[in-house]
This record gives structure tokens, C-alpha cells and sequence, in this order.
């Protein structure tokens, strides 16, 4: 009979994942498994009341209700291993009720005013100190306004070929990757200047493709995550990911007055539900509305001029 532990080794040497992303879910699972030796438990004998207790366990220890959740899919997925491996007759984990992950914006959203800088900065290709280090932080320069100005995801933006971008209309056609349906995404006129500057001038420097940016999603949030975690280090941001440019597109349009109902349009959301993360406000929103719209804040203001 083999351990716990040996028994997620088998799991993670079966994935076909990064060695980050199988540390990771190393570390997730771990937690199952030194909740099991504690209880002096192997992971043959769990049934659904066991799972269940687990569950409780993750509820009571302080675990937020979207970390918790995580960690039950975790074990869901451990366990339709060790299902399939016909080391257990059920997954006793699919038998218990996980809960509802709430959908949360990124901790490190810039402010429309600070995201201007940023990229102002990021523009600043030619401080590099050679020509490769040039090339790779242009072009995260024209894939961040891009995903900027598009709200697309990167696996959509790593799909485009260059047919697909209309740059005298400023319209993009795309495949969503969730719905699988074509989608219509627009680019500002700045945007889509210096697209048409990389496309028409400087794509030809990158590795040759039919594809606009050159590489697939993987590689290009790769890239992208090097020239950002330095625009971090360099000037003081926290870290952004190709991600953080689509949450950046919904949460300032919302702020700048756009309908709902628009910006669910742009990002491509097929319930209205996944758009309205964008109406959670921060603590520092509401005092910066309660200074604008207080009556006593004018008076107190006024007072102190006369």
C-alpha cells in the first residue's frame, strides 16, 4: 500500500503542467494531505462523509470562501486520478456541495491616471540597453495598448492573424475563447496607430507568421510577465499580467460613465453577472465620492477660503 504522499507524486508526475504551476498544485493539495495523516486516514478510506469533514475543515480554519473552493477543486481532481487509476471505486469529492466562488477584481488595478503612466513608460522602448531587449519591450508595449484598447484575453489577441484587423476602421474580428462565437472589438485611434506602425514597419524583426504578434498565447504572456515584473521592479508597480489590461478596460469604463450593458458587448460576456465585477468600488472610491458629492464638504471648503 503506498502513502499519501506517494500517492499525489503519481498525480503530479502525470501532469503535463510547468514546474511552477505543479508546485502550486502541490501546495494545495498538500493541505489534504496532512489533514489525512492528522486524522491517521489514507486516502483510500475517504467517502463522502469524510470529504464533507474536509470541506468543514477548509470553512473553519480561517481559509477565505474563494481559497477554500479552490482547494476542493484540487481535491476533485486528485481524486478522479485516483479514480482512474482504479486505486478507489468512487470520488467521494463530487458528492459534496463546494461553495459559490465569488469573482473578485485584481488586487492591483491601476487608476486610469496611473495605467496612463505606466504605459507612457512602458512606450520607452529605446532605454533598452541592445536591440533584442528593444524588440521584446516593444512589442509588449503594442500588445499591452492592444489588449488595452480591445479588452481582449491573450489567447484571442495570440489568434489574430492580420487579416482580422481592420486598422482604417479600427475594428478587430475574434473568436471568443469562451463562447466560440466572432466577436467585434474596437481599437482607439492611438491604438491603432501604432499597430499599424508594427504591423506596416517592425513585425517583420519577429519570428515570421501569419499571426499578428508572432507567437502563441503562452509565450507572449511569458514575454510579457519578464517586461512587466522589470517595469515593476524599475519604477515601483505592482506586477501586471495580460489579464490585468481586460480587467483595466472593463473597471475604467464602468468609472468613466460607460453603460453596463456596453461594456459587457466589448468583453464579450454572455451574462451580464460576469460584467458586473466591475461594480465592487474599493474603500478609497468611496471616500474620493463622498469628498465630490458631501454638502458639508463644500461648506467646510468654502469656510476655510473666506
Amino acid at each position: 500500500m503506498k502513502t499519501n504522499l506517494e500517492y499525489l507524486n503519481d498525480y503530479l508526475a502525470e501532469q503535463n503542467i510547468k514546474n511552477t504551476w505543479r508546485n502550486n498544485l502541490k501546495s494545495k493539495l498538500m493541505k489534504l494531505i496532512r489533514w489525512l495523516d492528522d486524522q491517521q486516514l489514507t486516502v483510500c478510506e475517504v467517502g463522502a462523509r469524510l470529504a464533507a469533514a474536509y470541506a468543514e475543515h477548509l470553512s473553519t480554519s480561517g481559509y477565505a470562501k474563494n481559497t477554500a473552493c479552490t482547494l476542493l477543486t484540487a481535491a476533485v481532481r486528485f481524486y478522479n486520478f485516483l479514480l482512474r487509476s482504479k486505486v478507489i471505486p468512487a470520488n467521494p469529492f463530487l458528492e459534496i456541495r463546494k461553495p459559490t466562488m465569488d469573482k473578485l477584481l485584481p488586487r492591483h488595478l491601476l487608476k486610469p491616471k496611473e495605467l496612463d503612466d505606466y504605459l507612457e513608460k512602458l512606450s520607452r522602448w529605446e532605454e533598452e540597453k541592445n536591440l533584442f531587449y528593444k524588440l521584446r519591450r516593444y512589442r509588449v508595449h503594442v500588445l499591452a495598448e492592444f489588449l488595452y484598447s480591445t479588452g481582449m484575453r491573450i489567447n484571442e489577441a495570440a489568434s489574430l492573424r492580420v487579416e482580422d484587423v481592420d486598422l482604417e476602421r479600427g475594428r478587430v474580428k475574434v473568436m471568443d475563447s469562451k463562447s466560440r462565437k466572432e466577436k467585434l472589438c474596437f481599437l482607439n485611434d492611438y491604438t491603432a496607430g501604432i499597430v499599424k506602425i508594427y504591423v506596416e514597419h517592425l513585425r517583420k524583426y519577429y519570428p515570421a507568421s501569419d499571426k499578428v504578434f508572432g507567437a502563441c498565447s503562452n509565450r507572449l504572456a511569458e514575454v510579457f510577465g519578464w517586461v512587466t515584473a522589470d517595469m515593476g521592479r524599475r519604477h515601483g508597480y505592482a506586477h501586471l499580467t495580460c489579464h490585468s489590461f481586460r480587467h483595466s478596460f472593463g473597471y475604467h469604463m464602468l468609472k468613466a460613465g460607460c453603460d453596463l450593458r456596453y461594456i459587457q458587448t466589448f468583453l464579450g460576456h454572455e451574462n451580464l453577472r460576469s460584467t458586473q465585477i466591475y461594480t465592487k468600488v474599493d474603500r478609497e472610491d468611496l471616500k474620493e465620492v463622498l469628498d465630490q458629492c458631501h454638502p458639508r464638504t463644500f461648506t467646510h471648503t468654502k469656510a476655510a477660503n473666506q
